[in-house]
């Protein structure tokens, strides 16, 4: 069985981030830098990186970052009602099951 680690190369949280918030352009880079994602790949496909995450607010970072962004979650937490899907999502999926199906070239063997 495969697990998260399998299909990701650092997992980051606000440890990695120095306690910053994920929508603070730092934790971006944070991030990138934990992962060790090249300058030139940062200022080039900065789209190769990807934020999966249930907030609308980290989404819009991610996306202004030139990130790849995937909205996890149809339902808005704090009212329950059907969460829409901002321009700043590449992709809306319901829960992480649904990955596979929206982004299948992080699955290719």
């Amino acid at each position: 069985p495969s697990t998260v680690d399998d299909y990701f190369s650092v997992m980051v949280d606000t440890r990695v981030c120095n306690l910053d918030t994920k929508h603070s352009p730092s934790s971006f880079v944070a991030a990138m830098d934990a992962a060790g994602v090249p300058a030139e790949v940062r200022e080039l496909r900065a789209s190769a990186c990807v934020l999966l995450d249930d907030s609308v607010t980290n989404i819009k970072c991610a996306k202004a970052m030139g990130w790849t962004t995937i909205l996890v979650g149809k339902i808005e937490r704090d009212t329950g009602g059907e969460l829409p899907t901002p321009p700043e999502a590449d992709h809306h999926i319901a829960s992480l099951l649904e990955l596979p199906s929206a982004m299948p070239q992080l699955f290719a063997p």
